[in-house]
């Protein structure tokens, strides 16, 4: 499904939200960007950059992916972001 379909299926609230985080930061999300859309579309895909590669998952698990990474001292989250469009 295309991002301009799943956008359609979010209520209006929840649209204006998820386009204004994709607004702020270029793009990137926060800490508190990531709990915003897993909350707006949790099943959005968003990319997690980290030191040794990169990986995608629903808005709703990167938070507990990130805790993972960080809690095991192997590697550190770069960034979290929206999947570039083509």
């Amino acid at each position: 499904m295309t991002e301009e379909k799943f956008v359609n299926l979010i209520d209006p609230v929840r649209r204006a939200k998820f386009e204004q985080l994709k607004q702020e930061n270029h793009g990137f999300l926060t800490e508190e960007g990531v709990a915003t859309l897993a909350t707006v579309a949790r099943l959005h895909p968003v990319l997690v950059r980290c030191g040794s590669g990169r990986f995608t998952c629903a808005a709703q698990d990167a938070a507990h992916f990130i805790e993972a990474i960080e809690k095991s001292g192997m590697d550190y989250v770069r960034d979290v972001s929206f999947i570039a469009e083509r």
